[in-house]
């Protein structure tokens, strides 16, 4: 079980809970739950990340085969997303769905690979 898994519940359900009436917020929970899943990993493997942004994170992950590129390519588009959504203030339900699915796959992934 994961230390953070309360706390990443909590974000996905958040995340689920918007997606049809505000696709926005969905869209800035889900890359949240991919940074405390990061963090944490990063965390668990006691691994040095040269910087404190989640690229630095996924890239280091990556780095120490924590990640098989499937895994990198679902943090990627939840990242991406995210960053859309935060810098230009794009809201779509569809993409937000895709967040919240891909979260949950992200969620799902420590206890297939166990």
């Amino acid at each position: 079980m994961l230390q953070h898994e309360p706390l990443l519940v909590t974000l996905g359900c958040a995340a689920e809970s918007y997606v049809h009436t505000d696709p926005h917020a969905a869209m800035v929970k889900a890359p949240l739950f991919g940074e405390i899943m990061t963090k944490h990993l990063v965390t668990l493997v006691n691994l040095t990340v040269p910087g404190n942004r989640q690229v630095d994170r996924i890239n280091a992950l990556s780095g120490a085969d924590i990640l098989v590129p499937q895994v990198r390519a679902w943090f990627e588009a939840i990242r991406a997303t995210g960053n859309r959504a935060v810098h230009e203030y794009y809201a779509n339900v569809r993409e937000a769905l895709q967040s919240v699915e891909t979260c949950f796959r992200l969620g799902d992934w420590p206890r297939r690979e166990a």
